[in-house]
């Protein structure tokens, strides 16, 4: 009796171990998504950075020319 109640316990301890290892991989796996999910997130926001910048490149304000205005004596 003694035999076979301590087989089922460890039998019992090997499924618990089996358990755990796959909440591990589990736990481990949402990491690694998570980061995954990140790291595209960041290339995105590269992306639109490198965009912001080509608009920002692009745009030009231009000097007013208060002579040509007929206000000489305002400075820009």
């Amino acid at each position: 009796m003694k035999k076979v109640q301590t087989i089922d316990f460890q039998a019992k301890y090997a499924e618990e171990i089996e358990v755990c290892r796959i909440e591990a991989k589990l736990e481990l796996l949402e990491d690694l998504i998570h980061l995954e999910a990140l790291k595209i997130e960041k290339a995105k926001l590269k992306a639109d950075l490198k965009v912001a910048h080509a608009k920002l490149d692009d745009f030009r304000v231009h000097e007013t020319d208060w002579f040509k205005l007929g206000e000489p004596n305002i400075e820009a």
